[in-house]
C-alpha cells in the first residue's frame, strides 16, 4: 500500500469519526464479512429462518460456509468478490446484498443462482438426490415488490402449480423497513436487524441494538470494521471508482454539450447570414420600387398604373407623394 493510499484511508477513517458514522452493512464487503464472522452465526441463522421458514436451531447446528476467504483485496476484483454461500445439509443458500437492483445486478445474481443449481445437479447421484438451492436478495433500492419478503418460484400461470420446489428466490425490501421506521411504526426483531444493516449513524445504531445482545454484537462488529484499513480501503476504492465514472460521464456530457453549442452557433451564423441576405434583397427591391414610382410621378403618370407596375399599394404611393 502506497503512502498516498494510506493517507487516503486515514482521511476516510477520520471523516467517519468526525461525522460519527460507520460504513453500513449495505456495503457488499462489510455485509459478507459480517455474516461470515463466527460470532454472527446466531444472527445469520435467525435471518435465514425468518426468510425461509427453516428452523433457526436446525440452521445453526448444520450451517457450513462454502467460502471462508473474505474479502477480496482489490476493488478491481469486484466482479469476482466471493459470494456468501452456505450449505445446510441438503440445501445450499446464497445471500446477496444489492445496493442497486438494476438489470446488471439481476443478471449477475441469476447467473450465480443458476450456476449453483447446475452444481447441485452435477453432484447428485440421481435427480431425486439433488440439493435444494435458495437465493436471498437484500434489495437496497428498486425493490422487487412492496412486500417486505417476496418468495419467487417457477409456477404454471394458469394452474398455479409449482414446477420445481427445490429452487427458490427470496427478495427482501429494505426500503419498506426504512419507511416503517420513518413513520415510527412498531418494528419486529427481524426488521431491527435489517435497519442495523442499513444505518450509518453510530448513535442510531446503538439505539437500534440496545437491549439485544446479539444485535449489540452486530453493531460492535460494524463499527470495528469501519475503523479497519482492510475494509476502509475497499470502501475508499469503491468510492474512487464511482467518482472516476462520474467524472468520465461529466466530461462526456460536457464534450457533447460543447459540440452541440458549436454546431448551434455555426447553424445560427449560417441562418443569420441567410436571413440578412433575404432582408437585404427585400429592402433593396422595395427601394427600387420607390425610385421607379418617383420617376413615374415626375412624368405625371396615373397613380393606378404606377401601383400596378411597381406593386406598391395606394397607401405606400400616397406616402411617397407626400
Amino acid at each position: 500500500m502506497t503512502e498516498a493510499s494510506t493517507k487516503s484511508i486515514d482521511d476516510i477513517i477520520r471523516k467517519l469519526e468526525e461525522r460519527k458514522e460507520v460504513i453500513p452493512a449495505t456495503n457488499d464487503h462489510i455485509f459478507k464479512a459480517l455474516f461470515q464472522d463466527r460470532e454472527m452465526r446466531g444472527i445469520l441463522s435467525y435471518v435465514i429462518s425468518e426468510v425461509t421458514g427453516i428452523e433457526k436451531e436446525y440452521i445453526n447446528e448444520n450451517l457450513v460456509f462454502r467460502n471462508s476467504e473474505i474479502p477480496k483485496k482489490n476493488i478491481s476484483e469486484k466482479g469476482n468478490t466471493n459470494d456468501l454461500v452456505i450449505d445446510i445439509e441438503r440445501t445450499t443458500i446464497s445471500l446477496e446484498m444489492n445496493k442497486e437492483n438494476g438489470t446488471d445486478t439481476r443478471f449477475r445474481n441469476s447467473a450465480h443462482y443458476h450456476s449453483l443449481i447446475v452444481d447441485s445437479i452435477k453432484q447428485a447421484d440421481t435427480y431425486n438426490d439433488q440439493r435444494a438451492v435458495i437465493q436471498i436478495n437484500f434489495d437496497n433500492k428498486r425493490p422487487f415488490s412492496k412486500e417486505l419478503i417476496s418468495e419467487i418460484m417457477l409456477v404454471d400461470i394458469l394452474t398455479g402449480k409449482v414446477e420445481e420446489e427445490n429452487y427458490k428466490k427470496y427478495r427482501i425490501n429494505l426500503s419498506k423497513v426504512r419507511q416503517k421506521s420513518y413513520n415510527k411504526s412498531e418494528i419486529t426483531r427481524f426488521e431491527r436487524i435489517l435497519l442495523v444493516m442499513q444505518e450509518k449513524s453510530k448513535e442510531k445504531l446503538k439505539s437500534l441494538a440496545k437491549g439485544d445482545k446479539e444485535i449489540e454484537k452486530m453493531e460492535e462488529k460494524i463499527e470495528k470494521m469501519s475503523k479497519d484499513p482492510k475494509y476502509v480501503s475497499l470502501y475508499d476504492e469503491e468510492k474512487l471508482y464511482k467518482l472516476s465514472l462520474s467524472i468520465a460521464e461529466h466530461e462526456m456530457e460536457e464534450k457533447a454539450t460543447r459540440k452541440g453549442l458549436e454546431k448551434g452557433i455555426k447553424q445560427g451564423i449560417k441562418q443569420g447570414i441567410k436571413q440578412g441576405i433575404e432582408q437585404g434583397i427585400e429592402k433593396g427591391t422595395y427601394q427600387n420600387k420607390i425610385e421607379i414610382a418617383k420617376n413615374m410621378l415626375k412624368e405625371n403618370m396615373n397613380a393606378e398604373i404606377i401601383c400596378k407596375i411597381t406593386g406598391l399599394s395606394e397607401a405606400e404611393l400616397k406616402k411617397i407623394i407626400n
